[in-house]
Formats: structure tokens, sequence, C-alpha cells
């Protein structure tokens, strides 16, 4: 699975909704698990992900975040403990997938050559049962969600430009795939669907969409000609937050209903990392240094607020 962290600045308000705040980091008791975004973005994990505890907001490395080894770490609150492995868990945090590949030979002369063959497994978190679902040569997918029986793949993007990849289907109980859509993005799951940018009249990703990944049906959300349009987060109302970038200019947009949101704040350059919305709202990852560092909180009624100075990434809800 590719991971890309931008360069990271912070967020400015840029409109008004309610005087209800957000939640205070003293009106929270609980453990955010977290990743620092500069190791995140080296993509090597040098010291693993941790725990931002609250009402502190202080960050606390976990050792057992860094059994993944390479890739992004995942916390599964089901039963409290990180997996061995990078992958991606099921909704009930007690199966995950995750991808193995064998090596192609090495290229003295230019990049590394990918890999030649990949597995994916399925694997238990209680009982460590481990099973091999589907295996293929290269080109090879990468794992973009999972809601048993099926896993959700893109083709794997080594050279793709700015067209990203198309999305299919694999059933984990017969090993059989399938194309869902021939739309090409950079594709987020969330809640049984996949979100991305697509191409209309132009080059640029400007118009948001949404595609059911059993049916294929195509949803669009947002269209802003000439905007790079990309996923953020679902809030916890179900409404998408949508990433809008003309040029060094980025604005979040809240999507109530198909192709009706309004601007909710803006970011002053650069992008943002990863968000997870739990019960409290949407945590945001700030910049990696500089004035907009930490971890940021938003909700539709109070907006954003900063809830810790930690330079990171959220891996998970606060619990």
């Amino acid at each position: 699975m590719r991971l890309w962290v931008a360069g990271l600045t912070l967020l400015t308000m840029a409109c008004s909704q309610s005087p209800v705040a957000s939640p205070s980091p003293t009106a929270l008791s609980c453990r955010l698990p977290a990743i620092s975004a500069l190791d995140l973005a080296r993509g090597d994990n040098p010291a693993g992900g941790g725990f931002i505890r609250f009402p502190s907001g202080s960050f606390t490395p976990d050792p057992r975040a860094s059994a993944a080894g390479v890739g992004r770490p995942v916390y599964d609150s089901v039963i409290g403990d990180w997996l061995p492995k990078a992958g991606v868990l099921a909704p009930d945090g007690l199966n995950f997938v995750y991808e193995s590949v064998t090596l192609g030979p090495p290229n003295p002369n230019g990049p590394p050559a990918p890999p030649s063959s990949a597995s994916v497994h399925v694997a238990n978190v209680r009982t460590g049962a481990d099973r091999v679902v589907y295996e293929s040569g290269f080109p090879y997918y990468d794992i973009k969600g999972y809601s048993p029986p099926w896993i959700f793949l893109t083709p794997a993007c080594w050279e793709c430009g700015a067209g990203g990849s198309t999305l299919w289907s694999l059933d984990e109980r017969n090993g059989s795939i399938r194309k869902v859509s021939a739309l090409s993005s950079y594709w987020l799951i969330e809640r049984g669907a996949a979100w991305g940018g697509v191409t209309t009249d132009s080059s640029v990703m400007d118009r948001l969409v949404s595609v059911d990944m059993t049916s294929g049906a195509v949803t669009t959300w947002l269209r802003q000609p000439g905007a790079y349009l990309r996923l953020l987060a679902i809030d916890s109302a179900g409404s998408p937050l949508v990433r809008v970038q003309i040029g060094n200019s980025e604005a979040v947009w809240r999507v109530t209903q198909p192709e009706k949101g309004s601007e909710v704040f803006r970011v002053r350059e650069g992008g943002l990392s990863g968000a997870v919305t739990d019960r409290n709202g949407t945590w945001i990852g700030g910049a990696q240094v500089g004035d907009g560092t930490g971890i940021f909180l938003y909700t539709a009624s109070g907006g954003l607020r900063k809830m810790s100075d930690f330079p990171g990434v959220p891996l998970g809800g606060c619990a």
C-alpha cells in the first residue's frame, strides 16, 4: 500500500457556524492512537505509533506499535492492541487483510523494480489464523478496504501519474475478482463506498464522487471546476468533508447532500494528513513544523479546535 503524507501547515477558520464549541482537551479522558507525521512520511515507521492522552494532550510512544514494521501501524480497539502487520481491519475488528510481496530482481542502474508477485492474506486477530485468499503476478493490487467477504482493491500504481487507479473487489470466499468501476482516482474507502476526485473536462480531479462497492453506482457530491478534490473524512453526521485545492490555496468543505455544501475551514498552504471520525468529532492531523503543528478536532456545531501540540496523524478514535 502506498503511503504519502504531504508537508503540512495549519488551518485558519473561514466561517463561523454555532457558538457551541468543540470538546476541549480538558473535557476528554481517553487515548487517541497516533503516529508522528514525520515518521509516517518516511515510510519505514522508525518510531512506531503511540497514544495522545487526554486531558493532558501529551504523546507517549508504545513499543508494541512498531511490531508491524514497514507501513502505517493499525490500532484495533476491539482487542486493545496493535495489529502485528500493516493492514486493513474489518469493521468488527476481529479480522484484517494484508499483503505480502515477492521482490523482483534488483535494478543496479535505476529505481527498485516492482514486486514480481503479491499475495492477499486474511488473518484473525485473536487466533492468529492466516490464510492466503488471492495471489497474482505483476501488475498486482493495493488493498484499500475490507468489509467481509469483500476486499476492496486498486491496481498497483507505479507510474500512473495524475490519473489514479480503477476499483476492484475480491471475494475472500473463493478468490474471485471483479471490476467495480472504470473510474480512476486515488480512492479512500469509507462506509461501504469508495470516494475520490475524478476528472471532468480537464485533467484536474475537480469532481468528488462516491462509488457503491456493491452496485458500482456513482454519486457526484461536489464540483469545483479547476480545483483538485479529495475526501478528508466522513463526519459523525455522515457528511463528507472534502479537501478543495487550487494551487497553494486549500479549503475543506462540508457537503450535506449531493452537490450541496459550504466551506468550513481553510488551509493556508500544503495538505493535511489523515483524519478519523469518532463519537467526539473528526480528528485531523496538523503540520509537521511551525505554528500549525498539532492534532485538531472538528465538529459541525463547533468548528475546528486544537487539542494537542503533537505533530502527528490520528490512527483511530479516542477511547
